[in-house]
């Protein structure tokens, strides 16, 4: 269906399920690695923001799936690009335990001591905070 939908030119940012999501965050919420890449193909703004300011990118973070995370990065998607509350990608991976996606994002040149505006946190302060050593030493590697 995604195929012939791109194969006709169907402009995928009009397009929305019963919820208002993209087509293309659906497949990111589906861990659907071969449609986000067609739907990718196909245009599919990979900068796309709902109302919170959630983007694909961050999205796939949370869902924790890094063969889709690098995908998006790949195609172009903003690193740096945060929900509206300031929660950056590489904080949220942090948050979240995700050492693969952290170690990605940070490849990818993710700012490591960017501040969330309404507490301040950075990926590291908020993992040394969490108890997540094991990210706190990434961090400070990158820092150092």
């Amino acid at each position: 269906m995604v195929k012939f939908l791109v194969d006709a030119k169907a402009d995928l940012e009009k397009a929305r399920d019963a919820r208002g999501r993209r087509p293309l965050f659906r497949a990111v919420s589906r861990y659907d690695g071969n449609v986000v890449c067609a739907l990718i193909a196909g245009r599919a703004d990979v900068n796309a923001v709902t109302e919170d300011g959630t983007t694909p990118l961050f999205a796939a973070v949370e869902s924790g799936d890094l063969r889709v995370v690098k995908v998006l990065l790949d195609a172009g998607a903003d690193i740096e690009k945060a929900r509206k509350d300031g929660t950056a990608p590489l904080l949220r991976a942090c948050e979240l335990q995700l050492k693969s996606t952290v170690c990605l994002l940070i490849e990818q040149r993710a700012v490591v001591d960017r501040r969330r505006a309404w507490d301040g946190q950075t990926a590291i302060s908020r993992s040394s905070a969490s108890g997540y050593s094991e990210i706190v030493s990434i961090l400070a590697g990158v820092q150092a």
